[in-house]
């Protein structure tokens, strides 16, 4: 339905953001960021 289209609009603009924090996270940076 078209929630699921508004999550992929979303979901295609936070992605990079996301691999970003998991990257960072697996940095350990999160000790020093308050990362959610």
């Amino acid at each position: 339905g078209p929630e699921n289209n508004l999550y992929s609009q979303y979901e295609e603009k936070l992605r990079p953001c996301i691999d970003l924090i998991d990257s960072l996270r697996a940095l350990g940076v999160e000790q020093d960021l308050p990362l959610p």
